[in-house]
């Protein structure tokens, strides 16, 4: 393999099988992964016949399900004609 100092096949001296390195093995991490997401932003409204309606206010939750949940709590809809109209929609955010 040596023959005066010099490797005489550049291939011999790396070990072909990478079971020596830390991480082999190990799944592949995204950055994403390891960066903490920002809690998704929804809009909420209250619908009117024939137009949106006026809009309400805006809430951090992480699905649609538990944002109208949290608006019905934060902005205090007491009434369960108005909660069942209510809409929100998903704030677009810069990851997108």
């Amino acid at each position: 393999m040596v023959s005066g100092g010099w490797v005489q096949d550049p291939l011999e001296v790396f070990d072909s099988s990478e079971q020596h390195l830390p991480w082999y093995g190990q799944p592949f991490r995204r950055r994403s992964a390891l960066v903490p997401k920002k809690p998704t932003q929804w809009e909420v409204y209250r619908p009117i016949k024939g137009s949106p309606g006026p809009f309400i206010g805006v809430v951090e939750a992480p699905d649609e399900t538990s944002a109208l949940k949290a608006a019905i709590e934060e902005f205090g809809i007491v009434n369960p004609d108005q909660q069942k109209r209510l809409f929100v929609r998903r704030v677009p955010s810069d990851d997108d």
